[in-house]
């Protein structure tokens, strides 16, 4: 948000958008453009039943901010899938890529929020998710929804779990849309 009074300095939105997949066996490489839509991308992955992103279901946002943040939410974290990230250096004019080990991930920080690290634009992100694999939906609100609404563990499906935590995050926090 820019105050309509302007601000000192440079101000850019990025816009790039895209998605691109590559699957190999059980995993699949998700590469997103920094303009994307976080939960668009959310909800793409989730339709063709790839895991890794559905507890990240709601968040708003870009693709792009997603990792500075390394935003979380009902047991997962952006950080968690992230294999890497490719970023424009606004000092030196080059392409940097970047590990996911590089990106230092902690809780709600990442590389990106140092000093060293604000020199950087994100370009684009690599998650690296899954076909198969267990669904996280041991947070404490998840269990209580699905005790309220009778909802079992083998009732529980992708498409179910990004549901629950849309529902949830919609009672507890106001909506940005409305």
């Amino acid at each position: 948000l820019i105050s309509d009074s302007g601000c000192p300095g440079l101000v850019i939105k990025i816009s790039m958008t895209g998605i691109s997949a590559e699957e190999e066996g059980d995993t699949v490489r998700i590469t997103a453009k920094a303009g994307e839509n976080w939960d668009d991308l959310v909800a793409y992955t989730v339709e063709r039943g790839w895991r890794g992103l559905q507890n990240l279901s709601g968040i708003p946002g870009s693709v792009g901010a997603a990792p500075i943040q390394n935003i979380g939410a009902y047991g997962a974290e952006a950080g968690d899938t992230i294999e890497s990230i490719s970023a424009y250096d606004s000092e030196s004019g080059e392409i940097k890529n970047f590990t996911g080990e590089e990106c230092r991930f902690a809780y709600r920080d990442s590389f990106f929020k140092t000093p060293a690290g604000k020199k950087f634009i994100i370009c684009s992100v690599t998650f690296r998710l899954a076909k198969s694999s267990p669904l996280n939906f041991a947070y404490c609100g998840m269990e209580e929804y699905f005790k309220e609404n009778g909802i079992t563990a083998d009732d529980v499906s992708l498409a179910v779990l990004r549901k629950v935590v849309l529902s949830i995050r919609e009672n507890k926090l106001p909506s940005l849309l409305k």
